[in-house]
């Protein structure tokens, strides 16, 4: 992947700030097509050598320089170091104001941090962008469905670079009408399945206007209106996508359904 001399964005603080842009030493790229890696192994007295699981064991790293079109006093480098290093080692997010990366972002962190001068004058720092994964990630999407009666249908489809998607589901508990009329149960239920893979979240003795929050990546469940004992009332699956077409079926007692996800990128180095 290369930049080409983009004013940049790091840790919400824009280069414009510095005066400062973003290039790449080289000018020849790769795009990542593929970076699992799996080792050999030799059981003990057997001839042959056995695949172990494939799996990705190296982030994104990429060489790159910030410049200035004009001299860099010491004070200034004091201050970009501070900037761009911090005070601790925690991944930030890099948006380039560069076409072909618009609405994604690198989570990365810098290291290594040198500058180069000319004639003793500091015009250029170089440094190494660390991710941490291989992919770059595009800005979270959010698709909302408004529920006036169930079953409701509805498609996705997952066009995300990673083996699995994992997205923040939303559900917004409230009466609606089903093929019965309107539903009096005091202790509301909630079904979401998917039909492509018939896995399924499911969830009982819900309140009404109480929104459930479910972080599939984290593996967490939330509630507006209750602490503890939610996991009681889930069936415990916290349901990811594979690539490809999803169609979901809605039944219950939900008016609002949200997916929240962020697609990844497999880009260049």
């Amino acid at each position: 992947m290369s930049f080409t001399g983009s004013s940049f964005t790091f840790n919400n603080i824009s280069s414009e700030r510095f005066g400062l842009k973003i290039t790449t030493p080289e000018t020849k790229s790769t795009i990542n097509v593929s970076n699992y890696k799996s080792n050999l192994i030799k059981i003990p007295r057997r001839s042959k050598f056995y695949a172990t699981k494939r799996i990705v064991d190296e982030p994104l790293v990429l060489n790159i320089s910030i410049f200035s079109e004009t001299p860099l006093t010491r004070n200034q480098i004091d201050r970009i170091e501070d900037w761009l290093f911090g005070e601790d080692d925690e991944f930030k997010k890099l948006r380039i104001n560069q076409d072909d990366l618009n609405g994604y972002y690198y989570n990365c962190r810098l290291q290594k941090l040198e500058s180069e001068t000319f004639g003793n004058v500091p015009y250029i720092v170089h440094c190494l962008l660390e991710c941490d994964s291989h992919y770059i990630w595009q800005n979270p999407q959010t698709r909302i469905i408004n529920i006036t009666s169930t079953p409701t249908n509805f498609k996705f489809v997952n066009i995300s670079s990673e083996d699995s998607l994992k997205p923040t589901y939303i559900v917004k508990v409230g009466m609606v009408y089903g093929l019965l009329g309107e539903t009096t149960l005091s202790n509301r239920y909630i079904k979401i399945t998917d039909k492509t893979t018939n896995e399924y979240m499911e969830f009982n003795g819900l309140l009404d206007n109480e929104i459930i929050t479910i972080d599939t990546e984290h593996e967490i469940i939330t509630s507006n209106m209750r602490t503890s004992g939610l996991l009681d009332l889930f069936n415990k699956n916290f349901m990811k996508l594979q690539k490809g077409k999803h169609e979901f079926i809605i039944e219950g007692d939900i008016v609002e359904f949200k997916i929240t996800y962020q697609n990844a990128r497999k880009f260049g180095n």
